[in-house]
């Protein structure tokens, strides 16, 4: 949902996701993470599923950008025409975070239409900006917990959830949304999404 210019641009991929197979989306990862995955099966089988599942027909583009501002997302996506998603992922962190980010983009991406329907009601202003400001939390809320429940999957180590920035984080995530937006603001605290998506609303209206 957001557009930046990302600086330090490392790579960028375009590539058909009609996957025959897992090496099709493996390539396209950095060589950090295409490492780690190769040493850890089950969650490379988890990544490519949900590359599959989320973009069968269309086409993404994978970037990575460097970045130290704890403020700003470490990954997002945008919707660059009705069939191609860009996610881009910040590469200066932990190969877990790096995996954790991902996975939550490309689950996030899924909900294309619903984040177009409350794009277009802001254009309208047929929804006020608080509404829509919660309801994108609100799908993305649906995001972090399908994310969770995958991650729970995964056999991280003590030392791997330990070193992994996101990961308990992840875990420890709420099923009540109220209690999400409070936990939310409680583990990042250099972050306000709420104020995020208010701003974007004002940016949807120009």
């Amino acid at each position: 949902m957001k557009n930046r210019i990302l600086p330090f641009v490392l790579s960028l991929l375009l590539c058909s996701l009609s996957f025959a197979n897992e090496s099709d989306v493996h390539s396209a990862f950095s060589p950090k993470l295409r490492n780690y995955l190769t040493n850890n099966p089950t969650a490379l089988k988890v990544l490519t599923n949900a590359f599959s599942e989320a973009f069968a027909g269309k086409t993404f583009r994978l970037f990575y950008f460097y970045a130290e501002d704890e403020s700003q997302p470490r990954a997002f996506h945008t919707y660059a025409e009705p069939s191609a998603v860009w996610i881009s992922v910040r590469e200066n962190q932990d190969v877990r975070d790096e995996l954790i980010t991902l996975l939550f983009e490309v689950i996030n991406s899924k909900s294309e239409e619903k984040f177009r329907k409350i794009a277009r009601e802001a254009r309208m202003r047929s929804v006020k900006k608080s509404q829509f400001a919660k309801q994108v939390l609100r799908i993305e809320f649906d995001a972090v917990k399908a994310t969770r429940d995958l991650l729970r999957t995964l056999d991280f180590s003590e030392k791997e959830r330990a070193d992994s920035y996101y990961y308990n984080r992840f875990d420890q995530c709420p099923d009540d949304f109220e209690a999400f937006l409070a936990y939310s603001k409680k583990v990042s605290p250099k972050r306000d999404a709420l104020k995020e998506y208010e701003a974007k609303y004002d940016s949807l209206g120009n």
